[in-house]
């Protein structure tokens, strides 16, 4: 009978009790600032596909940018990755280059702002090539009608239309959570 008391008392453990402290902190401004002013020339990266591509695997992305190892990258909240650059030129050739890919899927970037929320990023720009317009509707309020139709237009060239009748190039942010269609007819 004590025995059987004993392993009774030892399966009777009080359960333990985890809660979150209601009492808030301050932050020092000082330090706000110092974290602002960190994250000011950085980049944010989303996954087109987080179960075919890895987050962790990501941060060795400044390679495949043909940067050297001043950019650093870290896995961040929400299925992000940041990436640190030690100037706005280098990050803004990154962005130039782009869009960029990672094992075979396209990834969003969007660089970060102060308010930037934890959707973010959630489009990829690409060029657009429009061709095969009838010579007789060529014109650039058409372009820009059809380019517009597709998407956000970040960038179009209207002076171009001159110089090349075959095909214009338009700049479209594409939402990422939309598939991407590679030809459509007019």
């Amino acid at each position: 009978m004590n025995l059987l008391s004993s392993q009774v008392n030892q399966t009777e453990k009080p359960a333990i009790t985890m809660n979150i402290n209601p009492n808030v902190f301050i932050v020092p401004v000082d330090l706000c600032y110092e974290a602002t002013r960190a994250s000011q020339i950085s980049l944010l990266i989303r996954l087109a596909n987080p179960r075919r591509q890895n987050l962790r695997a990501l941060v060795l992305f400044p390679w495949l940018w043909g940067m050297d190892n001043t950019v650093t990258g870290r896995v961040v909240d929400h299925g992000r990755a940041q990436f640190m650059f030690p100037s706005n030129e280098a990050l803004q050739l990154v962005l130039r280059r782009g869009p960029w890919s990672f094992s075979e899927w396209m990834v969003a970037m969007e660089p970060w702002s102060p308010n930037i929320t934890n959707e973010c990023p959630t489009t990829v720009d690409f060029w657009v090539e429009i061709r095969d317009i009838p010579l007789q509707f060529l014109s650039a309020a058409l372009v820009r009608f059809i380019a517009e139709s597709l998407g956000h237009i970040v960038e179009f060239d209207e002076a171009a239309m001159g110089g090349n009748a075959v095909f214009q190039l338009v700049c479209i942010r594409w939402p990422l959570d939309v598939t991407l269609v590679f030809m459509r007819e007019f």
